[in-house]
């Protein structure tokens, strides 16, 4: 229930022109919701005088797009031939009123806090980080309180942030409710410290498609990734040119590959860096 809502007022043109609007009569009412008139429910044939044609309200029973018809008369008791509609959209009510999140470092890893002012049928927040700000995946869920008028608070801790390999990761909150409906909050990002090389590989798991690796290091130059099975073969070995800091490079072949787990190593001068792909 979004509650009573007042309306803009009534407006019509002279049936005849020659005279001035009077008032307008209601000819059909909203197939829900309640039509009121100066505070009170409004029937077919209510008449709203020219003068009070803004005392009109709605209560809605449920979200939509309502209309009601009504004619206009003017001074000489002359009415209009045909009528007019009136249109009233009801959006759907937000299942949860987020009033805060916030994204914070700490330490080696991101500390996630929001707030909400209130809750309608929700069910749980899942948490989702990506490494391009395109690219979301989820890392966990935290349950809500169903429905409840009162302030809430909540957080979640992704302690292995600091291993992603980017210099600034992005976070959003997906919002599900009861029916399964959902709502994605703005995104957040962090700047995390990179010391080394590091590798971080997704998604998690590739299903199918093509794996996307994020690597940086604090050196320009070549680079040698192996990928190898669990039987310790090698499938792939592919050499790269890395620039000072974050890089992004592709797997494509992962696509093809049986489902499993994979071990990437990837090697830059006397630094080197191992990493599971996992594969369905």
């Amino acid at each position: 229930d979004a509650g009573n809502t007042a309306l803009s007022a009534l407006a019509g043109t002279d049936p005849n022109g020659n005279g001035t609007i009077a008032g307008f009569t209601i000819k059909s009412l909203p197939t829900t919701g309640t039509l009121y008139f100066n505070g009170a429910a409004a029937t077919v044939n209510t008449v709203v005088p020219a003068n009070q044609a803004n005392l009109l309200s709605y209560t809605p029973a449920k979200a939509g797009t309502y209309t009601f018809t009504y004619s206009a008369t003017d001074n000489q008791d002359a009415e209009s031939a045909t009528n007019a509609t009136f249109t009233i959209p009801v959006a759907a009510p937000l299942p949860v009123v987020l009033v805060r999140f916030e994204a914070q470092r700490t330490g080696a890893g991101t500390t996630l806090s929001w707030a909400t002012a209130s809750e309608r049928n929700s069910d749980y927040f899942a948490i989702e980080r990506s490494l391009d700000g395109t690219t979301f995946v989820e890392l966990g869920r935290v349950a809500s309180h169903g429905t409840t008028l009162q302030s809430q608070a909540y957080q979640f801790v992704d302690a292995e942030a600091a291993r992603t390999a980017v210099p600034v990761v992005y976070y959003r909150l997906r919002q599900v409710d009861l029916g399964g409906a959902v709502a994605y909050s703005a995104v957040r990002t962090v700047a995390l410290p990179v010391a080394g090389l590091v590798v971080q590989a997704y998604p998690v798991p590739a299903r199918g498609t093509s794996v996307q690796l994020a690597v940086s290091t604090p050196a320009a130059g070549a680079a040698t990734f192996t990928v190898t099975n669990a039987l310790g073969q090698a499938l792939l070995t592919r050499q790269v040119v890395l620039a000072a800091g974050p890089n992004s490079l592709a797997v494509p072949e992962a696509a093809y590959w049986p489902r499993g787990v994979y071990v990437l190593r990837l090697v830059q001068g006397a630094s080197h860096h191992t990493t599971k792909l996992v594969c369905e």
